[in-house]
């Protein structure tokens, strides 16, 4: 271990387009998976060992220090939102599926098998672009546009950009089956733009396999029907807030 303390951060500066200085840093092993994608035996030495590495710039985690000490929130962790996603959704997934998360700015795409992140790619399209397309097609405020982009009859003028996302995103998979071996089965949608009427089924059509929106709340069982509907409606929006509640209470 000591040793790949020394070599991880020295190979992982190959791959950060930043200087090292400006990161922080933290890797697994994945050492359970490279039998399965590299062929090899996993016993011998000189099998190459793969590394998932994590690099976050450390503003942006001074920004999010300052932002809950400004709210009055002491700071216990931080965590990629990918991880906690996993954590809220992986307990009705088995095997091989891709995870897309379309947020405001940007879209993220990762293949996870057995609750392992074994490849991610960032696309710089996200739901606020469906907004401002909205918005000047219609001739309303990006406020009114918000409104408008979760109504069927819009889906429309969000199908042109949903679709560009989701053709990247198959790129994506295609180059995470070549560098990994691993192939998506299945599309989990999550984020505030999944839940524009008609993503889903656009998503399928372009992907070529199942789609379904993420619903982290599947193992609970709400007090009430009502109150079900809209846990289930509301799911793909609080994968990432789910996933860290989940984490909060297996720390107890």
């Amino acid at each position: 271990k000591d040793r790949l303390d020394a070599v991880v951060p020295f190979e992982a500066r190959k791959n950060i387009p930043v200087a090292y200085s400006d990161v922080s840093m933290v890797w697994v092993p994945l050492i359970e998976k490279e039998a399965d994608v590299l062929g090899a035996n996993k016993t011998d030495p000189n099998t190459p060992l793969r590394v998932l590495v994590i690099a976050i710039l450390k503003p942006v985690v001074q920004l999010y220090q300052t932002l809950a000490a400004n709210a009055g929130f002491e700071t216990v962790l931080f965590e990629v939102e990918t991880f906690s996603m996993i954590r809220s959704l992986s307990r009705a997934e088995r095997g091989t599926y891709a995870l897309i998360d379309i947020g405001a700015d940007t879209t993220k795409v990762a293949v996870i098998d057995a609750g392992v992140v074994v490849f991610s790619h960032g696309i710089d399209r996200g739901s606020q672009d469906i907004t401002e397309s909205l918005a000047q097609e219609k001739g309303v405020s990006f406020k009114e546009a918000e409104e408008l982009k979760k109504q069927a009859d819009s889906f429309s003028g969000a199908q042109t950009i949903l679709s560009a996302i989701f053709k990247e995103a198959v790129q994506a998979l295609h180059l995470a089956s070549q560098r990994t071996g691993h192939v998506a089965a299945k599309t989990i949608l999550v984020g505030g733009g999944s839940i524009i009427p008609g993503a889903d089924r656009l998503a399928a059509e372009i992907l070529g396999h199942e789609v379904i929106l993420g619903n982290p709340f599947l193992a609970i069982e709400p007090p009430a029907e009502a109150v079900g509907a809209l846990l289930k409606q509301s799911g793909p929006e609080l994968a990432v807030a789910s996933g860290l509640a989940l984490r909060g209470i297996e720390e107890l």
